[in-house]
């Protein structure tokens, strides 16, 4: 079964190109993986569909997506998903990762001045790393 994960990446990772569809190569993760999420997903591809130059699709056979943000951007919008879920957990699962705790890693672990990658991609059950 498909299923649609996040996490937030950087954007200098060896190999990656963000603006480059040739070679597909996810950037390295750096956040907790954000499980079986729909709503990242919608929210990255409204940014693409809008042409928004910071969004891309990463990878077009697997429906990879990407966009370009900051320290700043990522709290805003963890902040308004979680006055959305009402500081419950995104996910039906018992490996969930609150959305608090991916706000607290932006606070804590994320630098300022840096850009990062937040992208969601597509798996299978069992296919985690």
């Amino acid at each position: 079964m498909a299923l649609l994960n996040a996490y937030i990446g950087k954007l200098d990772s060896p190999g990656f190109d963000f603006y480059d569809r040739e070679n597909v190569i996810l950037p390295e993760r750096i956040s907790p993986l954000i499980l079986n999420t729909r709503e990242i997903f919608s929210y990255l591809v409204r940014r693409y569909n809008k042409n928004d130059e910071k969004a891309a699709c990463l990878d077009t056979l697997l429906n990879d997506f990407g966009a370009i943000m900051t320290k700043q951007e990522l709290q805003d919008y963890f902040i308004e998903m979680l006055s959305t879920y009402n500081k419950k957990s995104v996910f039906n699962s018992n490996e969930t990762v609150e959305i608090q705790d991916i706000l607290n890693f932006i606070n804590d672990e994320l630098e300022d001045e840096i850009s990062y990658v937040l992208v969601v991609y597509d798996t299978y059950e069992g296919d985690l790393d």
